[in-house]
């Protein structure tokens, strides 16, 4: 294999399914066998089985996804010798020892790059792991069974994370604040389990869809949900469960939620999103950063905040300016795509332009100011989920836009309106990005056959929505 993606493991995944245990129970007596015992059945054996799992599943979501993928382990025992808020509880040294060993040794798992270290600078690089074709072919029989029904273990897995100046995680004691984001988190991802989100697209399309993303990240990089969270380089659509992140060791620094599936679409596929096998509709905020820029100054924005009388400049040139000056603290570099010959204007006339058309706010410019309206705008997301969760609704986060079941839109617009005023004493709006599902069904088959169903063109879609029905009732 050529390595070409890599991501974190994530050890969170469970799956209770009966087909994808049958599974998992071959593996274990196979992983017994080869140490010619068998485990005992108190908490170390049911810990060994967990840390078994949820390799297995990662691994599996991540081949699934793109055949190339490569999953990022630590072989270091430090990297397990104390409690974290970001581990779960049963992976210990001993255990992760056995897991990957035995893994390893029974032909589970294949090593693709090995980890290194270097003393003096004090980087290196995690080992990177994939399935073989033994694990492939033992799951594929139960493939969209398996995708249909993973999911996170909400009970383990820490949702309000606190990062550093380079990202990286850290430790944190609680406090009542903490304890009711979290709280506030398990009520809508308890939620959001109970429900199944996918991508209403013929299977060739979904399959052009994944190769799309990883074709961009290809090209341009980690093509990341956030550059504060892990890469986004496929649709795995286990990924139902929402964290919220927070950045710079500063709890009014961000705060967004990061993690569903739905976040990686492209914005041409987000129309395409279904709940419950239910058309959807997105809403979002207008402006919405500077709208609570001006909501600080006591004023309404009264148009299009990116309009400043420059013709010649595309508004996403004057957006993304915008909103570099934001998180911009001295002087800034042109953005990617400015052209000064082509626009007939200066980046520093760009930018003085900019503040001319906003002087009300001037004072936010070049104050890296952009983290503090996340956690801004995370408290309204919080709202507005949780608005819809006690209804019993599921309301996808997309940052300042929401999906939500179609028949629910003018509640959502009004959820939003009422959540801004009252954080903010003024009126903001708001628009609706909508399509027409017979644009991309073209006349699609009548899926009430079930012949049809698992034999047709969205046969991938229906068996995920079977499956996941079958599991949760």
């Amino acid at each position: 294999m050529i390595e070409t993606r890599s991501r974190p493991v994530n050890w969170f995944r469970v799956n209770t399914h009966p087909a994808y245990r049958a599974v998992l129970a071959t593996i274990m007596h196979d992983l017994d066998a080869q140490e010619h015992r068998t485990r005992g059945r108190g908490a170390a054996h049911a810990d060994f089985e967990n840390a078994v799992s949820a390799l297995v599943l990662d691994l599996y979501a991540a081949t699934i996804s793109d055949p190339d993928m490569t999953v990022g382990v630590s072989k270091a025992n430090s990297t397990y010798a104390d409690r974290s808020l970001y581990r779960p509880g049963f992976l210990t040294w001993s255990i992760f020892k056995d897991t990957f060993g035995g893994l390893l040794r029974a032909g589970y798992i294949a090593v693709v790059t090995k980890g290194s270290y270097n003393r003096e600078n004090g980087n290196g690089r995690v080992t990177r792991i994939a399935s073989t074709a033994k694990l492939a072919n033992m799951l594929a029989p139960v493939s969209e069974t398996v995708t249909a029904t993973t999911v996170l273990n909400a009970d383990e897995m820490q949702t309000v994370v606190l990062r550093d100046q380079n990202k990286r995680q850290v430790e944190y004691r609680d406090n009542r604040a903490i304890r009711a984001m979290r709280a506030n988190l398990q009520t809508i991802n308890a939620l959001f389990q109970q429900h199944w989100f996918d991508v209403w697209i013929p299977d060739s399309e979904y399959d052009q869809l994944n190769r799309r993303i990883r074709s961009k990240t290809a090209q341009n990089g980690p093509w990341r949900v956030d550059p504060d969270y892990q890469p986004s380089v496929h649709i795995d659509l286990s990924r139902r469960s929402i964290v919220r992140i927070f950045n710079d060791k500063d709890w009014n620094k961000g705060g967004r939620f990061y993690g569903g599936w739905w976040q990686s679409v492209p914005k041409s596929y987000r129309p395409y999103i279904t709940i419950d096998d239910k058309q959807t509709v997105e809403l979002d905020y207008s402006h919405l950063h500077p709208a609570l820029l001006y909501a600080k100054e006591g004023m309404a924005l009264d148009r299009d905040a990116y309009e400043i009388g420059l013709p010649a400049v595309p508004r996403d040139i004057v957006k993304r300016t915008f909103n570099a000056m934001l998180n911009a603290s001295e002087r800034l570099n042109p953005i990617e795509g400015f052209d000064s010959r082509q626009f007939d204007i200066s980046w520093e006339q760009l930018q003085q332009q900019i503040i001319a058309r906003h002087e009300p706010i001037r004072k936010y410019f070049k104050s890296k100011h952009g983290l503090y309206l996340q956690r801004e705008d995370s408290d309204l997301a919080e709202d507005i989920m949780l608005r819809f969760a006690v209804m019993g609704y599921p309301c996808l986060p997309v940052h300042d836009s929401f999906i939500i079941h179609h028949d629910l839109e003018d509640e959502l617009q009004s959820a939003m309106h009422e959540s801004f005023h009252k954080r903010t004493g003024i009126q903001v709006k708001t628009k609706a990005k909508k399509h027409d599902y017979a644009d991309l069904a073209n006349g699609a088959l009548d899926m009430s056959d079930p012949l049809i169903a698992l034999t047709g063109p969205y046969s991938g879609y229906n068996k995920r929505l079977a499956a996941f029905r079958e599991n949760i009732n």
